[in-house]
C-alpha cells in the first residue's frame, strides 16, 4: 500500500504517526570512508541509524518490518530506492564517484505501510586518483645525476618514482668533471632538459660519456713520433711520446703546444683535461766519414693498397722538369746529373760490339748516324746497370714513350744493353727494358744501347747523386759515389743501418712471408705488435716500419757478387733468403702485379700479388719526398 494510502487510514491506526515522530527523533545516518582498487571506479557509502520503538502516541512499536532507502543526485529528487530489510546499516557499493548522492528512509510494518521520508543527508563521492611511475637509467662510459621536479627522482640512488596522472615532470642530467652528457633516449631526446607528462608509465635513459682530449703528434723529415697521428686521451688520463730519429738524423726541437720543450726523445702528458698538440723536428748530422746517396721517388703516384708505394711516395722529389734538351742531340737528367745520348734507337749490337760502337761515337766516326748530334765529347760510355734503371718512370706502362714525351727521340719499348757484367760469366751482361724496367742477363743479341756520361754543367755533388753505383763501376766512372766502409752497421736491437743510402733494415730478412697485400697489413701490425713476431734479435720499439719501394729494394743489390742474399749475410744481416721479395710497387700495367726482386739472383721481375714471397720491412728515407 503507498504512502499516500497510509495516511489515509483510520487514526485508531496510529503507527504511521508513531514511526514517523520515531523517524524524525531517532533516525541516525553515520558514513564510513570509501576504498579503490586498482580495476574499481565504483564509490561505497555506508548508512546506519537507530531502530524506533515506539508510535507517534507514545505507544509501543510492536511490528516494525523493515526499512526502505531512497536516494538520487539531486536534492529532494530521489531516482532510486532498496528495501535494506530490518536491518539497522545499509551499505552501497555501486556509487558513481564525483557524484554527490542524497538519502532518505522510510519505515515499514508488517502490512508494508511505510512512514513519511526521513530527514536528508548527503555524500560527495570523490573523484578516482590514478598514478604512473617513471623510470630513470644511466648509460654510456661516464657518470652524472639527473634530478627531477617536481622531486622524486634523484638518480644516482634513487632513479624511481610515483607521480599523479598528468603530473609534468622536468628531469635534468648534470654530468660530473669527468663526464659529458651524451643525450636522452626513451620518453626524451636532445640535451637539454627532458619534460615528460605522467599519461601512462614513462622510460627515460639518459646517457653520460667519459671526456676524451685529442693529441694531433706529427714529426718532419729524419725521424718518427710514436704513436703518431691524432692521440685520443681519457680525462686525467697520461700520454707518453717517443721520438726517434733516423740514421744520421738527431732530434732538433719538440714543440709541445706552441712552447719549444727541447731537444727531448720522450714526452709525456699527465692529467689531461685539454687537448694539446705535438710536434718534432729532426736535424741531419754532419758527418763527412758517411757518403749518402738519396734514392729518388720511382714515379708512381696512384694507390693502390695503404702503405704501398703510391701512398707512401718515398723517395728525392723529382725536379719540376726532369729533363733538358741541350740542343745538340744530348738529353740532361736533372735529378741524376746524367747526360743521355738523345737518339735512343740510334745503336743496336751484340753485346761484344757494344764497347766498339760508343768507342766510334767518341773519336767522332759515327757522330752523323744518331739524330740532331752535333756535339764533340769524348767520354761516352755504356750506362751501368743501375743508371738505365734511373731512367725508369715506374708510374707509366711504357718508360719508353714517356721518355721520347719528355726530350728524349726514338727510345724503344725494349731491352738495352749495360755496362753491368755477371761476375760468373763474363760473357753475359745485365739489360734493362725501357718498356716496363725489366731487367735480364743476356749474351751475344742484338740489343739497343743509349750512351751516357757525366754531365759537368750540373751541379750535383758525388754524395747528392741519385745513382748507387757498385765498387767495381769505379773502372771506368771517375765521379762515382764511394761506398762507406763498412757498408752496413749491426745496431744491435735486430736492425741494421746502410750508410750509403741512410735506411734502416730488419736484421732478420725472412721472417715474414705473405701474399702481397698480407704483408703490408702484417707490417703495419708489426709496428705495434712486435712481440707476435719470430724476427730474431729485434727488441726496437719502431713504429713507421714499411714495405720497400723497388727502388730501395734494388739498392740492397751488389752486382759485384753473383748471391746477393749470401754477401747480405755475411755483411751483417741474418736469414737473408735465396728467394725473392715483394716490393710496394705495383705494377703500372696490371694492378694484380708487383714488382719483386730476386735476392739470389738479383733479378727484377713482376708477379702476381696473390702469390707468397717474402716481405723486408724498411725505415726512414725521404718518405714526405724532401
Amino acid at each position: 500500500m503507498s504512502r499516500e494510502h497510509l495516511l489515509k487510514k483510520p487514526v485508531k491506526n496510529t503507527f504511521h504517526r508513531s514511526l514517523l515522530l520515531c523517524l524524525l527523533s531517532f533516525f541516525v545516518f553515520s558514513l564510513v570512508s570509501l576504498y579503490y582498487g586498482s580495476e574499481v571506479y565504483a564509490g561505497q557509502a555506508t548508512l546506519s541509524w537507530v531502530a524506533p520503538s515506539i508510535n507517534e502516541d507514545g505507544t509501543p512499536l510492536t511490528d516494525l518490518a523493515g526499512y526502505k532507502i531512497y536516494y538520487g543526485t539531486a536534492s529532494g529528487n530521489y531516482t532510486q530506492n532498496v528495501d535494506a530489510g530490518n536491518v539497522t546499516t545499509y551499505a552501497f557499493t555501486n556509487l558513481t564517484d564525483g557524484k554527490t548522492f542524497y538519502f532518505v528512509a522510510t519505515a515499514y510494518n508488517a502490512a508494508k505501510f511505510e512512514s513519511k521520508y526521513s530527514n536528508e543527508i548527503s555524500k560527495t563521492i570523490p573523484a578516482l586518483t590514478q598514478t604512473y611511475i617513471l623510470s630513470v637509467n644511466k648509460a654510456g662510459t661516464g657518470s652524472g645525476m639527473v634530478t627531477s621536479s617536481p622531486a622524486g627522482i634523484s638518480c644516482g640512488s634513487d632513479c624511481t618514482e610515483v607521480y599523479t596522472a598528468g603530473t609534468v615532470v622536468t628531469l635534468t642530467a648534470v654530468p660530473d668533471s669527468s663526464s659529458s652528457f651524451g643525450g636522452w633516449s626513451g620518453a626524451c631526446s636532445g640535451t637539454g632538459t627532458c619534460s615528460v607528462t605522467m599519461n601512462g608509465a614513462k622510460n627515460v635513459k639518459a646517457t653520460f660519456t667519459h671526456k676524451t682530449y685529442a693529441i694531433p703528434a706529427s714529426a718532419g723529415n729524419g725521424g718518427s713520433i710514436s704513436p703518431s697521428g691524432t692521440v685520443t686521451v681519457n680525462y686525467s688520463g697520461s700520454q707518453s711520446f717517443t721520438i726517434t730519429p733516423n740514421a744520421n738524423y738527431t732530434v732538433g726541437n719538440v714543440v709541445v703546444d706552441g712552447s719549444n720543450a727541447g731537444s727531448v726523445t720522450s714526452y709525456n702528458f699527465a692529467n689531461v683535461t685539454a687537448n694539446h698538440t705535438i710536434s718534432v723536428s729532426f736535424t741531419q748530422n754532419d758527418d763527412t766519414n758517411i757518403s749518402v746517396t738519396n734514392i729518388p721517388k720511382t714515379g708512381q703516384t696512384m694507390t693502390h693498397a695503404m702503405g704501398d708505394d703510391g701512398n707512401v711516395q718515398a723517395g728525392v722529389e723529382w725536379p719540376a722538369q726532369r729533363f733538358t734538351d741541350n740542343g745538340d742531340g744530348t738529353v740532361t737528367d736533372n735529378l741524376t746529373g746524367l747526360m743521355w745520348l738523345k737518339d735512343g734507337g740510334c745503336f743496336k749490337n751484340s753485346r761484344g760490339s757494344a764497347l766498339n760502337t760508343i768507342a766510334g761515337l767518341n773519336n767522332h766516326t759515327g757522330r752523323n748516324t744518331c739524330l740532331g748530334y752535333t756535339a764533340d765529347y769524348t767520354d761516352w760510355r755504356l750506362p751501368t746497370a743501375n743508371e738505365l734503371k734511373s731512367l725508369v718512370n715506374y708510374g707509366t706502362p711504357d718508360s719508353a714513350q714517356w721518355l721520347n714525351s719528355e726530350g728524349f727521340a726514338n727510345m724503344k719499348s725494349a731491352y738495352y744493353w749495360s755496362a753491368t757484367t755477371y761476375p760468373w760469366n763474363a760473357a753475359k751482361a745485365w739489360m734493362v727494358s725501357m718498356y716496363n724496367g725489366t731487367e735480364k742477363l743476356g749474351a751475344k743479341n742484338n740489343v739497343y744501347m743509349l750512351p751516357v756520361r757525366i754531365a759537368t754543367s750540373v751541379n750535383a755533388s758525388k754524395s747528392g747523386r741519385a745513382v748507387i753505383y757498385t765498387p767495381t763501376d769505379g773502372s771506368y766512372i771517375n765521379e762515382k759515389v764511394e761506398w762507406p766502409a763498412p757498408r752496413f752497421t749491426d745496431n744491435g736491437d735486430g736492425t741494421v743501418t746502410d750508410s750509403l743510402t741512410g735506411l734502416m733494415w730488419l736484421k732478420d730478412g725472412g721472417c715474414l712471408k705473405k701474399r702481397w697485400s698480407d704483408t703490408l697489413n702484417i707490417i703495419v701490425d708489426f709496428n705495434s705488435n712486435s712481440l707476435s713476431y719470430s724476427c730474431l734479435g729485434y727488441t726496437a720499439n719502431y713504429t713507421d716500419w714499411r714495405m720497400p719501394n723497388v727502388k730501395e729494394l734494388e739498392s740492397m743489390i751488389n752486382y759485384d757478387v753473383s748471391d746477393s742474399a749470401g754477401w747480405l749475410n755475411s755483411a751483417g744481416f741474418t736469414n737473408v733468403k735465396y728467394s725473392s721479395y715483394w716490393s710496394s710497387t705495383t705494377s703500372q700495367k696490371s694492378a694484380a702485379q708487383a714488382w719483386m726482386i730476386n735476392m739470389q739472383k738479383s733479378a727484377k721481375l713482376l708477379q702476381n700479388k696473390k702469390s707468397n714471397y717474402y716481405a723486408w720491412p724498411v725505415r726512414g728515407g725521404n718518405v714526405d719526398g724532401n
